[in-house]
C-alpha cells in the first residue's frame, strides 16, 4: 500500500503546470475584436488629421457681432444723457426767470455778484447786531413764555414744549418780518442800508478797541470799509439793482 501512494505523488507531479489553472481559457475572439477596435480608431484620428483646415473653418459657426450690439447700447446711451442734459437745462432755465419770493436764493447770487447794493447788504449781514436789535425784547421776558414751555438755548424768542401732549413742539414768537435777512434786506432802500451798515461799523470798531485797543488789522478793515460805505450814492445804487433783477427776470414783492 505505501508503494501506491508514492507512484501516485509521482505521476502528479507530471502533470504540466498549465493544465492545473482552473480558471477558465483565454477568451482568443475577443482580443482579437479589442485589437480590431483600436486599429478602427486608429484609423479614424488620421482621417481627421488629413482634413484640410479651410473644410474646418467653412464648417464652424460665424462669430457673434458683439462688437456692433456694444456700440448701439453706446449710441442709445448717449442719446439719453443729452436728452436728461436737456431737460435739466430747461428746468434750471425755467427755475431762474421765476418770479416769486422763492427764488430768494437766486436773487441774492445776482445781487451780490452784480451790484453795490448787493454788496451793501452782504457785508451788513456779517455784523447786523451791531445795528439792530432782534428779535424784539418783549417776546424775550418771562412773562412771554407759553404755557408748558421752556426757552430754546441760543435762540431769544423760541420756546419748546416740556409738559403736556405737545412735547417737543415750539412756538417761535419773533417776527419773520424784521428778521435781518437777505430777503427784507433786499426790499429796504440803499439809503436805510446805507445808514444801518455804518451804524454796525461805528460799534463793532468801538467794542473792538475796548477789548484788543487801536491799531489791530481789524481796526484798519474796518476804516478801509467805512470809507467805501460812505461813498455810496443811494438812489444809483437802487437803480443799478433793479436792473440787474429785471434782467435776471427775478421780481421781489
Amino acid at each position: 500500500m505505501p508503494s501506491s501512494s508514492t507512484d501516485e505523488s509521482s505521476e502528479d507531479d507530471d502533470i504540466p503546470l498549465r493544465k492545473l489553472r482552473t480558471g477558465p481559457p483565454e477568451d482568443s475572439d475577443s482580443e482579437q475584436e479589442f485589437q480590431t477596435t483600436q486599429e478602427d480608431d486608429d484609423s479614424d484620428s488620421s482621417d481627421d488629421d488629413d482634413v484640410p483646415l479651410s473644410q474646418l473653418k467653412s464648417n464652424s459657426p460665424p462669430p457673434k457681432k458683439k462688437k456692433a450690439v456694444v456700440k448701439k447700447k453706446a449710441v442709445v446711451a448717449k442719446k439719453k444723457v443729452k436728452t436728461v442734459k436737456k431737460k435739466m437745462a430747461a428746468t434750471k432755465k425755467s427755475s431762474v426767470g421765476s418770479s416769486t419770493a422763492s427764488t430768494g436764493a437766486t436773487a441774492a447770487e445776482v445781487l451780490y455778484a452784480n451790484c453795490d447794493k448787493g454788496k451793501l447788504i452782504q457785508r451788513l449781514l456779517c455784523r447786523w447786531w451791531y445795528a439792530v436789535e432782534w428779535p424784539d425784547p418783549a417776546v424775550c421776558r418771562a412773562d412771554a413764555i407759553p404755557p408748558n414751555c421752556d426757552a430754546l438755548d441760543g435762540f431769544p424768542g423760541v420756546y419748546v414744549c416740556i409738559r403736556g401732549s405737545e412735547v417737543g413742539t415750539i412756538h417761535d414768537k419773533r417776527d419773520a418780518t424784521t428778521c435781518p435777512n437777505f430777503y427784507n434786506y433786499a426790499r429796504k432802500s440803499s439809503e436805510e442800508l446805507q445808514e444801518l451798515i455804518l451804524t454796525a461799523i461805528f460799534k463793532q470798531r468801538e467794542e473792538l478797541i475796548a477789548s484788543e485797543g487801536p491799531g489791530t488789522s481789524t481796526q484798519a478793515k474796518l476804516d478801509k470799509l467805512q470809507t467805501w460805505a460812505q461813498k455810496l450814492k443811494p438812489i444809483k445804487l437802487d437803480k443799478e439793482a433793479a436792473k440787474v433783477l429785471k434782467a435776471a427776470r427775478i421780481t421781489l414783492s
